[in-house]
């Protein structure tokens, strides 16, 4: 991540660069690489329950809270 110093050499505010830097931990902790979806779809247990989760909240069983 950059340092407040990259701040000032792309002249950039530093609420700018606080919500470039919080938009950026964002899309790095929220998506998985080619490998950890291999591995996750590999789970059968894990895959089967997402499943459920999903059929679930279709069916109005549950909710997904915003």
């Amino acid at each position: 991540m950059e340092s407040p110093k990259a701040t000032y050499g792309e002249r950039r505010s530093i609420s700018s660069f606080l919500e470039y830097a919080a938009l950026r931990y964002l899309i790095d902790e929220i998506t998985v690489s080619d490998q950890e979806m291999q591995e996750i779809l590999a789970d059968g247990a894990l895959v089967a329950s997402l499943r459920q989760g999903v059929a679930d909240v279709e069916a109005g069983r549950c909710r997904v809270a915003e």
